[in-house]
């Protein structure tokens, strides 16, 4: 296993140019894996009074955080991604957001998946991740890991779910060079199981598959 460009996402360049497209799409039609995590948030019972907690793994520029609270202005927004020029981004684009009670309700903090376990996810109601396995050319592993944090309802988006060996391939995006990883669909049902999930809904698209997945009680 090569992590040869596992830092090229360290780029301010790039998160500039999804920050762009990010801006056309909340204004314009929206990708087909922003109306899955819409979908799955109405199927899990959400509602635009309730004050939720919602971690996103992986958050980019945190385009989700502004498209949430669109819908749902009482929940409690925390993004966090291992790129620091992208967590920048989110803070100079979204700023801080209060909510009427005087509470901090939308957060973005330099960090990785690696640095959380169960403990540190334990004050979240969802785990969302879009497109950050299917960027590592380890995303078995992270996905693992993400279960292993126990959240009580966790969105995986954007997996490339194929009934083989799962592998990585290489490929350019936004100039850089990336990993695109390909998981034996399977190995994560196992995990799904290892972990005490039950998948509740499975939402293919161009992009990839949207899995909804709930603790098991």
């Amino acid at each position: 296993m090569s992590f040869e460009h596992i830092d090229s996402w360290k780029n301010r360049a790039v998160f500039v140019q999804q920050l762009e497209r990010n801006i056309l799409e909340l204004n314009g039609v929206y990708p087909d894996h922003w109306k899955a995590l819409l979908a799955c948030l109405a199927l899990v019972g959400c509602k635009p009074d309730e004050n939720f907690t919602f971690a996103d793994m992986g958050c980019g520029v945190a385009a989700v955080g502004e498209l949430l609270h669109r819908y749902y202005p009482k929940m409690h927004y925390h993004g966090y991604d291992y790129a620091k020029e992208a967590i920048d981004i989110a803070k100079e684009q979204w700023g801080d957001y209060w909510s009427t009670k005087g509470k901090l309700d939308r957060l973005y903090s330099h960090a990785s998946y690696k640095d959380f376990d169960d403990e540190d996810m334990g004050t979240f109601d969802i785990l969302h991740q879009a497109g950050l396995c299917c960027i590592l050319p380890n995303g078995d592993e992270c996905f693992d890991h993400l279960l292993s944090l126990q959240v009580p309802i966790v969105i995986s988006q954007k997996m490339n779910l194929i009934d083989g060996e799962s592998h990585y391939d290489v490929y350019d995006h936004y100039d850089i060079k990336i990993y695109e990883y390909h998981h034996n669909r399977q190995g994560i049902y196992d995990m799904i199981e290892k972990h005490g999930y039950t998948m509740d809904k499975n939402i293919s698209s161009p992009v990839g598959t949207t899995l909804l997945l709930k603790k098991n009680v």
